[in-house]
């Protein structure tokens, strides 16, 4: 899990970089090249807890929609049918 992953990571930052304002692109390209300074226990320890954060995120995003999932359905906000009742519903 050492190079391999790195590289790809950068290959798939330069590639989306051109999407980005240029300042944030030039503080990104240095975040990679601290990065690639670090040693590959540092690197691989750096990777393990980006991981973790990006799970605890997503885990945070996914509380967040049930929550307000739970405050439409409550509020009857949401629409209830049949698959063919639903698809209804979109064609009208």
């Amino acid at each position: 899990m050492a190079i391999a992953p790195l590289a790809k990571m950068q290959r798939e930052a330069i590639e989306s970089s051109s999407q980005r304002p240029t300042i944030q692109t030039s503080t990104f390209n240095q975040v990679l090249e601290n990065i690639e300074s670090l040693s590959i226990e540092d690197q691989e320890a750096l990777m393990d807890l980006m991981q973790r954060r990006f799970v605890e995120r997503r885990r945070a995003e996914i509380a967040a929609n049930i929550t307000q999932a739970k405050e439409e359905y409550q509020a009857d906000q949401v629409f209830r049918g049949t698959f063919d009742e639903v698809i209804a519903e979109l064609n009208h």
